[in-house]
């Protein structure tokens, strides 16, 4: 798809962007919402609620998680915090629509992180089945570019690419509980960086926190060499706040206010701390293009579009 616009103007679309005379202006924009740690409540007045509202009147073009979808076990309590706010992003069953009314996306737009309450007693079934599986059909998530990625009952780990970005989902539950899922999604990463020549921005999209300065804190199991592997960015949740963290010129990024109760920080903080919003919940509003990728917290205080608490931009290197 392509689209036609202004000098200057963004465009919000899996495709490109031309001005009227001089060619292309921003190749493969991508505008999308990350959110973390929501899944608590299904009523439109609560956080989780107001933050999925938010989201909603941003009309991203897709959805990333940094893991917590659920805080429950049912397949009831799924399709209620999940799908009641969420549902528009995810992909349909093709073969069984039936399964999951709520699922309404033709196209697959939400990309979720498995997080430690989506494994509770270390059974992610309920997670494969409301994201993943197709019972007699493909499984809805990317089994990763090119082949890679894992989509089991004990694990939960592929990449994607869209527009200049190519995410790389960790699950990091598996990877601090099991020492052989650590291993091989250390190696699958490094692997999948290596080979990427093409896109402007590497992510990486986790639950667990390498750094964060709030009451679980960094983890120093999941600070992997990932500035050395080429990685730009780090999506990160467990901790109920928003922090942004600067470390060896790598942003980090704690993203898990999306309704959960809300965590204090500590004192002092992390090193490189230089964000940090506790008082209310939100989620971030990305936008990236092949010059220039911008990261924006925004919390549920004000208008429906969101008060912005911080803001980021990275700019690629030519």
């Amino acid at each position: 798809m392509r689209c036609v616009t202004p000098i200057g103007a963004l465009c919000v679309v899996l495709g490109s962007c031309v001005s009227l005379g001089s060619g292309i202006i921003y190749a493969q924009t991508v505008r999308f919402a990350v959110i973390g740690d929501y899944g608590q409540s299904g009523a439109a007045s609560s956080p989780a609620g107001r933050v999925a509202a938010m989201v909603s009147a941003w009309n991203p073009g897709f959805v990333v998680t940094v893991g917590d979808n659920m805080y429950g076990n049912t397949r009831t309590d799924w399709s209620a915090l999940v799908g009641a706010h969420y549902g528009q992003f995810i992909l349909r069953d093709p073969l069984h629509p039936e399964r999951f009314l709520e699922q309404t996306s033709r196209v697959q737009r939400f990309f979720p992180a498995l997080g430690n309450h989506d494994a509770e007693g270390n059974d992610i079934t309920g997670y494969e089945e409301y994201f993943h599986l197709v019972p007699g059909g493909v499984g809805r998530l990317p089994a990763g570019s090119g082949g890679r990625g894992v989509h089991t009952r004990v694990a939960d780990y592929y990449d994607f690419v869209r527009g200049p970005v190519h995410f790389f989902v960790l699950d990091s539950h598996h990877a601090l509980t099991t020492p052989a899922s650590m291993a091989a999604q250390k190696a699958w990463l490094q692997a999948g960086l290596a080979a990427e020549r093409t896109a402007k921005w590497k992510v990486v999209v986790m639950h667990h926190p390498a750094h964060s300065s709030a009451s679980h804190g960094s983890d120093p199991a999941m600070q992997w060499p990932f500035r050395e592997w080429g990685v730009t960015g780090v999506l990160q949740g467990h901790d109920h706040a928003y922090e942004r963290i600067v470390r060896d010129d790598l942003p980090y990024f704690v993203n898990g206010a999306g309704g959960a109760g809300l965590y204090g920080f500590r004192n002092p903080p992390e090193q490189g701390s230089l964000s940090r919003w506790n008082q209310s919940h939100g989620a971030m509003l990305v936008t990236a293009d092949d010059r220039r990728m911008e990261f924006r917290f925004l919390s549920v205080d004000g208008d429906g579009q969101g008060m912005l608490r911080d803001s980021f931009v990275q700019t690629a290197v030519r």
